[in-house]
Parts: C-alpha cells; structure tokens; sequence
C-alpha cells in the first residue's frame, strides 16, 4: 500500500509511530521501506540505504551514483511520491536531484526544460536539503567544471591507444577461439564479469592505463558478451568493450585523476 508523500522529520517521526514494528521498519512503497535510525529514519529501496531524514529536519542523500544507475528506473518515476523531490538523469551515472519547491520556482512550463532542471544540484553520497525550505546545503561543483586539463588528456591518450590495439587484434580473429571456447564451456552466469563492480572496473583501468590486452582481460570480455542464443564475432566482442567503456567512463575517468577532489590511482 502507496502512502503520501514525506515532507518534514515530524512526518516520518509519525508515519513510523504507526508501525506495528518498528525495528523492522514500516513499508513506504512496495520497494521501499523506512528504518529507525538512532533519532533519523532511514529508506531502503530494494534493500539499498538510499537517503536518511534528521531531526533536525535534514534529508541526506545515501546513494553513491554508481548504485543509482542500479536504481534509476525505479527512483525516476517514484521518488516524488515518497518525498517532495525530484531527480533526473543528466548522463552515463550522473543524476541531479532537488526539492519540487525548488524546480517548480524554476520552471516557466507544465514540464522543467533541459536548462531547468541542470540548475539542481548534481547527485554524490551525503548530499543534504533543507527539507523546510528545499535548500540544498552542500552543492558540490558539477564534475565538468573540475576537469585536470592534463589528466584528461593522459586518460584521452592511453584510451585511443588501447582502443586501437584492441581492434588490431580483433581485426585478425584474436578472440575467436576464445569464444569458441567459451560457447563450449560457457561461464557461469554467477561467475561472468560485472563491469560496474570495483573489481572489474580495476582491471580494465589497469589495462587502459598500461596498454594491456591479455588474455584474462580477453576472456572476461568474451565471456560478459557470449551467451547461449547467439555467436558474436571478434569484431562484436571489440564493439562490446567500447560500449563497456562507454558506460562506465565517468568512474574510469576518476580513476584517471580527470577531476578535482576525485579518486585517483
């Protein structure tokens, strides 16, 4: 059963006042439930942590936005029922998030336009609001107005480079046999890579970095894109990686060192 919408700390302080027990939280939605948490409350949704509210009528953010790509779908077009926020999608794991007041005080139509909606803050784990006023308390600068020109440049550099070992090596059949292989003996789909996962985004950061194609890093991107109903090419596991990079460059990126205040090798 849906519930209205959270507006304040005394909402939540109510809504869960009303739980039969409370420890075990109180279902918002039917993926998402409320949790005591010392004197906050706290969202899981799909069992993910995903914001907290305080009393002192602050609500915080708890979703890195690497789990947000997870989530997106769900959040989109949910998160305004369960409190008076919004968030869109500005790219490839970038979200920006802000109070309806906020957006709605912006907007010159029934629907917030591009330009509208990039003036909200963009998404990191610990982002704060003031929940009376829609304030948002700690704005970071966008990551495209921290970008180290050089950095860039480095990660820009070593990115072609790998790129185009990669495809020489697929142009000649490099992974055929590989995939021959893996059509054999197919990878458990527990065991297969999980690209958005630190361990895997490790490996392929290491080998752009390095110019590295060896053959582990072959048979992981073989085995992610083989499945049972179909036969890709050498050339369609290539066209895989570069779309396993496409969707994962902004971690990549910070791996690079690309922005300020960002994680660097």
């Amino acid at each position: 059963m849906a519930h209205k919408a959270i507006t304040s700390y005394a909402d939540i302080k109510d809504f869960m006042a009303r739980a039969r027990s409370p420890e075990k939280g109180r279902q918002h939605t039917t993926f998402s439930r409320w949790f005591p948490d010392g004197d906050g409350y706290v969202l899981h949704v799909h069992g993910y942590p995903f914001m907290r509210i305080t009393p002192d009528n602050v609500l915080e953010f708890l979703i890195t936005p690497e789990m947000g790509r997870k989530l997106s779908n769900t959040v989109s077009g949910w998160l305004h029922n369960v409190v008076p926020f919004s968030w869109h999608r500005v790219g490839v794991g970038r979200y920006r998030v802000d109070s309806l007041a906020a957006l709605q005080k912006r907007m010159t139509g029934r629907w917030p336009t591009h330009k509208e909606i990039n003036q909200a803050p963009e998404l990191f784990a610990g982002i704060k609001f003031d929940m009376a006023t829609g304030k948002c308390l700690n704005a970071r600068p966008d990551l495209k107005h921290t970008v180290i020109p050089e950095a860039r440049r480095t990660w820009l550099s070593a990115l072609r480079n790998w790129k185009r070992m990669l495809k020489a090596a697929a142009r000649v059949g490099a992974f055929d046999s590989l995939i021959a292989e893996e059509k054999r003996n197919p990878t458990p789909w527990n065991e297969k890579p999980a690209w958005p996962n630190d361990k895997e985004l490790d490996i392929l950061y290491n080998a752009i970095k390095t110019g590295d194609i060896n053959v582990g890093l072959m048979r992981m991107l073989v085995a992610s894109k083989v499945d049972r109903w179909s036969t890709p090419t050498s050339m369609d596991v290539f066209a895989h990686a570069e779309l396993i990079v496409k969707q994962h460059s902004l971690q990549l990126r910070k791996r690079f060192g690309v922005f300020e205040g960002g994680d660097k090798a």
